[in-house]
């Protein structure tokens, strides 16, 4: 295998472990179980029914509802009106998995036995600081979902007509 292509695979395996974690995380669907969760004046992310985006400090849970501050007034939430919330967080931790990957990949391809003029520039810097690039756009892409509304079960209904059958189709989705 080249170089080239063996630092490929090195990088999408790291890559793809990576998003693995974090689709691991499984939100909360009740504002409840959300509180624990929070800090007083922590960032967050609400995304409402209509799908408008807001980043906000959270202030409290009273029940069932969500308080957070917005220019200088506070917000009320239910939980019947707020699709989900994500924890905003710095992109520091990506940008040092990110570079720490990149210099992984630098050292394997300094081992490389066919090392060609001037690439210790590529595999000394390039690589580290293009890796921790890489991982705070990453790490700005993703946001952990703290809370994500129940899901709505739905049930349709329509009549199944035809020249030696008929009938009724029921579909179910939860």
């Amino acid at each position: 295998m080249s170089r080239p292509s063996a630092i490929g695979v090195v990088a999408g395996a790291i890559f793809l472990s990576v998003l693995r974690v974090a689709a691991a995380q499984t939100p909360v669907h009740t504002f409840a179980d959300l509180e624990p969760l929070l800090k007083p004046k922590q960032t967050i992310i609400v995304t409402d029914g209509k799908g408008e985006k807001i980043s906000v400090p959270y202030l409290s849970i009273r029940g069932a509802e969500l308080e957070v501050g917005y220019k200088k007034q506070q917000l009320v939430f239910t939980e019947s009106t707020v699709r989900r919330i994500q924890k905003n967080d710095t992109n520091f931790d990506g940008t040092l998995i990110g570079g720490a990957i990149g210099i992984v990949l630098g050292v394997i391809s300094s081992k490389s036995a066919n090392q060609i003029e001037g690439e210790e520039i590529l595999d000394g810097v390039v690589l580290p600081l293009g890796g921790a690039y890489l991982g705070n756009l990453v790490d700005s892409l993703m946001h952990k979902t703290l809370f994500m509304a129940a899901p709505k079960s739905r049930v349709a209904v329509a009549p199944l007509a035809g020249r030696a059958r008929a009938g009724i189709a029921v579909m179910i989705r939860y």
